[in-house]
This record gives structure tokens, sequence and C-alpha cells, in this order.
């Protein structure tokens, strides 16, 4: 009797383990396409099937009959099922992304490095040009101060001349 039961077990066994080995995991897709309707309900034609991940602009919303009226890209505008638009890109736009930024953050350490010493000199070179405008924007700055001094002088020597001139014109009058 039990070596009939432990035939039978190791039979059950064998056929799951072959079963299991033929079994693959897969994915249901996140494809999906969605009607655009030329009126809001069901029975109105369809317009168009949108695939998910399609933007377009909502124009108003009626909550009553669960319908959105929509413009997309082209200009052509039609109804869809409020509860199917989504707020924010779908989930495979931002994976897409997401991976790609990955990769780049991934990159090799040598490259990143290049980029570094690169930004580096970058930095060096902008630091001396900045150095030398900053002197030379000083040297022009005292040579302003320099400028304002004198033309302060002579617009005071002017005014001396002008009456000294008086004073001189004066006195020779007086004299005569």
């Amino acid at each position: 009797m039990d070596f009939k039961i432990t035939k039978i077990l190791l039979l059950l066994f064998l056929l799951w383990v072959a079963f299991s080995a033929q079994a693959e995991t897969r994915y249901v897709t996140d494809q999906a396409k969605i009607t655009m309707r030329s009126g809001e309900s069901a029975k109105h034609r369809i317009v168009r099937m949108l695939p998910s991940g399609t933007t377009v602009t909502v124009l108003s919303t009626n909550s009553a009959s669960g319908y959105s009226r929509i413009r997309l890209a082209d200009g052509k505008t039609g109804y869809v099922l409020t509860r199917q638009l989504l707020t924010q890109p779908v989930a495979r736009d931002r994976i897409i992304k997401l991976e790609a930024r990955i990769k780049e953050l991934e990159a090799s350490p040598g490259e990143l490095s290049s980029k570094l010493a690169k930004l580096s000199r970058e930095h060096g070179t902008l630091k001396q040009a900045h150095a030398a405008l900053q002197s030379e924007k000083d040297a022009i700055q005292s040579e302003l101060e320099e400028l304002k001094r004198t033309s302060a002088n002579a617009v005071q020597i002017a005014q001396e001349r002008k009456t000294l001139r008086k004073q001189v014109a004066t006195m020779s009058r007086d004299l005569a």
C-alpha cells in the first residue's frame, strides 16, 4: 500500500515538474485604446480610437453623463469617458523616461569624471576671465574718478577765472 502511494506521489510530482518547466511568466500589455465619440453617450458614433498616452486638452466635463469634451493636438474635438483620463502621463511613458535617466546616472565613472574635469577647467577659465574683467573695471573706475575730479576742478577754475576777469575789469575802470 505504501509503495502504491509513493508511486502515485512520485508520478504527480514528475507531472507537476514537467508542466511547470513549460510555463512562462507573461504580463498583460498596457497598450489600450479608448473611444472618442461625437457625443456624450455610448450611442453616439465613434470618431476615433485614442491610444493610451495620447495628450488631450479637456474643454469641459459633465459629471452627470461621465463624459469630458476634449480637443486633440490636431484640433479635432470629441467626447471621452472622464474616468479614462489621467492627470499625469501613463506609467509606460514615465518608465521610459526614468530608465533613460537611470542609464545616464549609471554612466561609467570615467565618463562622469571626464565631464567633471571639463567643467572644472571651464570654471577655472571663467574665474580667470572674471579676475581680468574685475581688474579692468577697477582701472576704469579709478580713471573715471580722476576725470570727475578734473572736471570738477575745471568748473571751479572757470568760475574763478570769470570772477578774476570781473575784478580786473572793475579795477581797470577805477584806474581809468
